[in-house]
C-alpha cells in the first residue's frame, strides 16, 4: 500500500509513461482486468495497462482496484477527449448531411411535380409552371 500524501511521492511508472509519451496513449492503450487461479479458486481483479510500443504489447502492472486504477483511466480518457470529441463531430455531421440530402430529393420530387426545380437556393421555372397566375387573374 502506497503513501499518497507523502511529499517525495513519485508518481506510478504508468502514469509517468502515459505523461511522458502522450502520442502512445491518445489511441490506444487500456486499463485491462485479469484473474488468477491457484488451487481451483479465483483471485482477482488484477489490474493491468496494456498497451503496443514498437509493435510489441506492453503491460504494466496496476494492482488491485483503487484509485491508481482510476487515475490511469482518467488520464487514458483526458488524453483521448479530443478524439473522441472529433469522431462524434464527423458521426453527427455525417447523420445531419444525410438527412439533408434526403430532404432535399424529396423537395426536388415535389418541385417537380408543380413544373419547378431547384437551382442552388433559388426556384427556378416559373414561367412555364401551372401555379404562375396568368395574365388578368388579379
Amino acid at each position: 500500500m502506497e503513501n499518497r500524501e507523502s511529499v517525495r511521492q513519485v508518481p506510478h511508472r504508468a502514469l509517468r509513461l502515459i505523461a511522458a509519451r502522450p502520442a502512445v496513449f491518445v489511441r490506444q492503450g487500456a486499463v485491462v482486468a485479469g484473474w488468477r487461479r491457484e488451487g481451483g479458486r479465483r483471485f482477482g481483479p488484477y489490474y493491468h495497462l496494456t498497451f503496443r510500443d514498437a509493435g510489441r504489447q506492453q503491460c504494466i502492472y496496476l494492482g488491485r482496484a483503487g484509485p491508481l486504477v482510476e487515475e490511469v483511466r482518467h488520464a487514458l480518457a483526458a488524453l483521448r477527449l479530443p478524439l473522441v470529441r472529433r469522431r462524434a463531430y464527423r458521426r453527427l455531421l455525417r447523420e445531419i448531411l444525410g438527412s439533408l440530402r434526403a430532404d432535399k430529393a424529396l423537395l426536388h420530387a415535389r418541385l417537380g411535380a408543380l413544373g419547378l426545380r431547384l437551382h442552388g437556393h433559388e426556384v427556378r421555372g416559373w414561367r412555364r409552371s401551372p401555379l404562375r397566375p396568368r395574365r388578368g387573374m388579379w
